[in-house]
């Protein structure tokens, strides 16, 4: 009940904003990935508030930066808020489109298939597909989770769409050849998924796990390994909640030399991880602590290297409102019992604060990379990528040329690596000459060593892009590049595949 109010109390007062403007953005603002309403700080102010009269849902981040702009995507920690700030673009933006596009058409709702003509655009093999579910205006809302690939080379599609009081937490899967999605699969009812959920597959069984409101008035975090068609499986707790504590942004990765599973969330101000070794069946409990005892940790990303170990990166800080958030690696050798230590890859990286939103691949010869972005002022953001073989070493941070805000990493076959971002924040001040970002993607032929020209992540004319995410067939190499877009009351979660 008390994430529902939390999200009552932001969609009201966002309405509240939007109907009011913004002093530093103009018409068309792009509300891409990142952007949530709150201003940027060197510090985050809110660590520890819980409170749930936080105006945007997302603490108490009340810096602004010198240049003038508003960095949306200053992830603040308190352990109230922080969801994926792309989630919180779908919470704060999405569900409020019809507020700030009062004058759109909704007599037409958006086609179950897209309809293109002329050429594919960019580098692309062919052009967009919809989820038609998500696309036939029944939903004042939407999230979009994740994606993956299964052994068939079926795209799978995890998002939550909302209507009322009702939400449906869904997957989407495509056909063989991905030129159109299959009916989708309901895997769960009520506000299951709104603070975190992701998907992975083994090959054939689809890996889900999400956050669920419990009858006590706590959270629940839950796995379903679900055999296609229908995810059909047993739900297992992984962990059970009862205390009032929030849990949430569950995630997990696969060992796939031994089928390992981890699952990490946030649970208040810490990362915590609990382990299976029995295919998904049971998890231990309970779980362990990710983040030091010196740190604070809030958004984690996590990938197995080839020999095993798990490398995990958050962003947190000391906490106490004094130091800005920075992003710390940090590895096991036993599935989560015990960690290294933490190292401040911030700091390796040079610049003031905050850093924010790790994000994490495999490479190939046992690296992991990881990447994220620097929140600073004006010209100051700046997007950042390190590896490691053991996650204690780790190579000096390198500034990624194309893409400055929100970068995303996915391993893709053989040597290739791709990535998605922003080459702009967001929201910017249109009055002092900048541009919002725009969605892009570039990918790597040898491991990261270097990358190609970035394209452009092709949305639907007048729509504006919320949230992408990108999954390759590690057999054919193909990219899948997923978003979730919106005009208006009008969403349209979107796929298309590159030949990279």
């Amino acid at each position: 009940m008390a994430h529902m109010m939390r999200t009552y109390i932001g969609i009201g007062i966002v309405l509240f904003l939007l109907a009011c403007g913004s002093s530093t953005t103009g018409p068309g603002q792009d509300l891409g990935p990142g952007s949530d309403g709150s201003t940027d700080s060197q510090e985050d102010t809110s660590v520890g508030e819980t409170s749930d009269s936080v105006a945007t849902d997302e603490g108490t981040d009340e810096g602004t930066d010198s240049g003038g702009e508003t960095d949306v995507g200053s992830e603040t920690s308190s352990s109230d808020s922080g969801e994926d700030v792309a989630q919180d673009v779908a919470e704060d933006v999405a569900t409020d489109a019809p507020a700030a596009d009062a004058g759109a058409d909704t007599s037409d709702p958006p086609e179950d298939v897209a309809v293109d003509e002329g050429a594919p655009p960019g580098p692309f093999t062919g052009f967009p597909i919809d989820v038609p579910e998500g696309n036939e205006n029944n939903y004042f809302f939407l999230w979009f989770y994740g994606m993956a690939v299964d052994a068939e080379g079926r795209v799978s599609i995890l998002w939550q769409g909302t209507s009322g009081t009702e939400s449906h937490f869904l997957l989407s899967r495509t056909n063989t050849d991905v030129s159109a999605f299959e009916p989708a699969d309901v895997v769960d009812t009520g506000f299951t998924g709104e603070i975190g959920a992701d998907v992975l597959t083994d090959g054939t069984d689809q890996l889900i796990v999400w956050r669920r409101d419990n009858d006590v008035g706590g959270d629940d975090i839950i796995f379903r390994r679900g055999t296609m068609p229908g995810v059909i499986g047993d739900d297992v707790v992984v962990f059970s909640d009862n205390f009032g504590v929030d849990n949430h942004r569950p995630h997990m990765a696969r060992d796939p030399a031994t089928g390992a599973i981890v699952v990490l969330w946030q649970r208040e101000q810490d990362v915590v991880i609990s382990r299976s070794t029995d295919d998904g069946l049971t998890f231990s409990n309970p779980p362990n602590m990710v983040t030091p005892t010196n740190l604070q940790g809030f958004i984690s990303a996590v990938a197995f290297n080839s020999s095993g170990t798990l490398v995990v990166t958050f962003h947190g800080s000391p906490g106490g409102g004094t130091t800005a958030n920075s992003v710390y690696g940090l590895a096991s050798n036993d599935l989560g019992l015990t960690f290294t230590e933490a190292v401040d890859l911030g700091e390796m990286a040079g610049g003031d604060g905050p850093h924010l939103r790790p994000s994490m691949a495999p490479g190939t010869d046992g690296k992991v990379h990881a990447v994220w972005h620097r929140s600073g002022s004006g010209p100051d953001k700046e997007a950042f990528k390190s590896s490691t073989y053991d996650g204690v070493t780790w190579d000096p941070p390198t500034s990624l040329e194309h893409i400055k805000y929100e970068p995303y990493i996915r391993a893709g076959r053989g040597d290739l690596i791709h990535l998605s971002g922003l080459d702009n924040p967001p929201i910017v001040d249109r009055s002092a000459g900048q541009e919002p970002g725009v969605p892009v993607y570039v990918s790597s032929p040898n491991d990261g060593l270097s990358f190609g020209n970035p394209a452009v992540i092709p949305s639907t004319e007048a729509f504006t892009i919320v949230w992408t995410d990108m999954a390759a067939n590690l057999d054919t190499g193909f990219l899948h590049v997923a978003w979730w877009e919106y005009k208006g009351n009008q969403n349209k979660i979107r796929l298309i595949t590159v030949d990279p």
